[in-house]
């Protein structure tokens, strides 16, 4: 089982979600089910990590069987029931002796459960145990803003800052200055240590660039 283990984790650690994407759909497929889904735990709460074809009461299902059943589910029995709706299978995901995930899956009503492969949830299910456990662990992807500012310097988004600034007033330095609360001598010291050659406008350009601004 450790190599097994080990396997999964080579095959999920690039995309995690996707792989178990793909490992249900493929045990929907091998089953004939008519949807699973796959619950991540979270203490005692369950949270929806993936799914295909299920409805919304299909979370209180799974969340009462957990409740009711968790000592037979974190031994590793899969809970076979019907209800109205639905006739499903709950298959814990088990890693290092822990249930990490709760498998959901609807195999239709009136289907007998000789029909459905066990097996195939056990065995497939550490690859989706092991894409749950990598996709909790993996950092959040950065916002372009944020993947922006963690590669520049601080001097380099005060010069950015401040040439943003000169060109939304028209590098009028006095309305800068009082922007950023500091003296024009300051302004003009940034200016040379960020060597920004200042721009000079005309005031016939200054009334062109204010018309075109009032009309956009």
């Amino acid at each position: 089982m450790g190599v097994t283990n080990q396997l999964a984790a080579l095959l999920v650690a690039g995309d995690p979600r996707g792989a178990a994407d793909r490992t249900l759909d493929f045990l929907i497929s091998l089953n004939k089910a008519r949807g699973a889904a796959v619950f991540a735990l979270d203490g005692d709460r369950l949270n929806l990590f993936t799914g295909r074809g299920f409805d919304v009461e299909t979370v209180g299902t799974v969340q009462g069987a957990w409740t009711d059943h968790g000592a037979e589910l974190a031994a590793g029995q899969i809970l076979q029931a019907s209800n109205a709706r639905a006739t499903y299978a709950i298959a814990p995901l088990i890693e290092k002796g822990s249930v990490v995930a709760l498998l959901y899956l609807d195999v239709a009503s009136g289907r007998e459960w000789a029909a459905l492969d066990t097996g195939s949830l056990a065995a497939f299910g550490v690859a989706i145990a092991q894409a749950v456990i990598a996709a909790a662990s993996a950092s959040p992807a950065l916002s372009p803003v944020q993947a922006y500012l963690s590669q520049t310097s601080d001097e380099e988004i005060a010069r950015e800052r401040l040439l943003l600034l000169l060109v939304q007033n028209e590098w009028n330095i006095a309305r800068v200055a009082r922007i950023m609360g500091m003296t024009r001598r300051i302004i003009y010291h940034r200016l040379q240590r960020h060597n920004i050659v200042r721009e000079k406008v005309r005031k016939t350009e200054l009334a062109s660039r204010r018309k075109a601004m009032a009309s956009a």
